[in-house]
């Protein structure tokens, strides 16, 4: 059998170590070295008289700490200054003062103030989770991000831009204006438009100076003449 030597307690030690219930009042504890395996790479333990780092007090709470939460089964993580927010907004600011104010002794700057006022504010948080709105309740609502399974929009204020996969209007002239289709009789701008259609085509009529043939093939157009009518070859 390994002979047993003697290991000292870490600050990450628990009640129990290496299988054994930790007497508070020692410092140190008798293992083989196979007990103590596991123990010492846990961190919990080190050989007596192995020399420890000095343990290093974290500064004051800033609002750029992060701190990290479970939220629907999932890990994530938001920053002090977040949680304050929503803790103003949702009106439990001075509840949680309160909280921790109140019964916490005199030594403020202690991490047992600390300790006193994340319980608070776990307490508060899940009294403030339990008031919204169910899970069933969320089902029909679409996620932030690219979507998969949204099956009709209802209620746009604004129609959808081309580019967002709509006509760009409400009505089927303003759909065609927009798609660059040839307008129909009824549409706003129809006259106009067929009036710049006109006279585009009309400029670009061969003009005949009254000798000779005409300056098109039978059943086509020119002009008799510069600002002529159209007339049709025969």
């Amino acid at each position: 059998m390994s002979t047993k030597q003697l290991y000292r307690f870490t600050d990450k030690a628990g009640p129990w170590v290496a299988g054994y219930r930790r007497d508070p009042a020692s410092a140190t504890i008798p293992l083989t070295p196979e007990e103590a395996e596991l123990d010492l790479l846990a961190g919990t333990i080190v050989l007596d008289g192995t020399p420890t780092d000095p343990v290093v007090v974290p500064g004051a709470v800033v609002a750029t700490d992060r701190v990290a939460a479970i939220r629907g089964a999932r890990d994530y993580d938001f920053t002090i200054a977040e949680l304050a927010d929503y803790l103003g907004q949702a009106g439990l600011l001075d509840a949680l003062r309160g909280a921790v104010v109140g019964p916490v002794a005199a030594d403020r700057d202690t991490l047992a103030k600390l300790a006193a006022a994340l319980d608070a504010a776990v307490v508060l948080l899940r009294a403030a989770i339990a008031t919204r709105a169910s899970a069933s309740a969320l089902d029909g609502k679409a996620a932030a991000g690219v979507n998969g399974d949204i099956t009709e929009i209802a209620g746009l204020t604004t129609p959808l831009s081309l580019a967002q996969g709509g006509t760009g209007g409400r009505t089927g002239s303003e759909a065609r204006v927009a798609l660059g289709l040839p307008l129909v009789p009824g549409d706003a701008g129809f006259a106009a438009f067929m009036e710049v259609i006109y006279e585009t085509w009309v400029g670009g009529l061969p003009v005949w100076a009254g000798e000779g043939q005409a300056p098109v093939p039978s059943g086509k157009y020119f002009r008799q003449g510069a600002g002529g009518p159209p007339v049709k070859a025969q």
